[in-house]
């Protein structure tokens, strides 16, 4: 199944090496965009990526006529990436900080149109905020879903490990839940996220973390 799936996902293999070469490059910005940037196309996710999703989240009978919501981020990586990238940030050490998801009506497994959107960037002591929106939009253009995905770029500061150290006092463990390895593999053939932070603990230590992100 796997192989079939990877060619599937060219685009996103393409901004991940993008943005690995990114790291190679010394970036000076620190994202003073004042002005929310915006760009709009058609989708048409594949039917092979859709349906082996479903599969992979056990719901193949509940969306056997359309997409479930959760895998807006196949259609949606390359385009913010276009987006993203015109801020001249350091995009490999973005790290996502989860998303709001808003569900309208049922996304069609045909064509349906997207508007994508990246809020000015808000800059606080340690770390870049950033705030990235998907909508997407029946042939009619009424409401399908709405995505705000948050991330943060962390700026080199001494005070960072202090930031992070009071801030990890905020959470509280609700659910505990194992992923394995595989888990997160198929994930990434399925959405295209093929982040090696995710994959790699050898890179996910390059970062500072003790292990892989899942």
């Amino acid at each position: 199944m796997r192989l079939p799936l990877i060619c599937y996902q060219t685009d996103a293999i393409k901004v991940l090496l993008k943005t690995s070469l990114g790291a190679l490059k010394k970036t000076t910005s620190t994202g003073t965009q004042s002005h929310i940037l915006e760009s709009h196309s058609k989708a048409q996710p594949k039917e092979l990526i859709v349906d082996a999703f479903h599969s992979f989240i056990d719901k193949d009978f509940k969306y056997r006529k359309n997409v479930a919501p959760h895998l807006f981020p196949l259609w949606s990586f390359p385009p913010l990436f276009n987006l993203l990238k015109q801020l001249n940030l350091p995009l490999h050490r973005i790290l996502n900080q989860g998303c709001e998801l808003e569900v309208f009506d049922h996304i069609p497994r045909g064509n349906f149109f997207v508007d994508y959107r990246v809020h000015p960037p808000l800059k606080e002591d340690s770390k870049i905020k950033i705030t990235q929106e998907v909508h997407c939009l029946s042939e009619t253009k009424s409401r399908l879903l709405t995505a705000k995905i948050f991330a943060t770029i962390p700026l080199k500061s001494s005070r960072q490990k202090k930031t992070a150290h009071q801030e990890k006092k905020q959470f509280h463990y609700l659910i505990p839940h194992s992923f394995t390895t595989k888990n997160a593999k198929d994930f990434a053939m399925l959405t295209g996220d093929f982040n090696p932070i995710h994959l790699s603990q050898i890179f996910a230590k390059m970062f500072g973390f003790k292990t892989t992100l899942m």
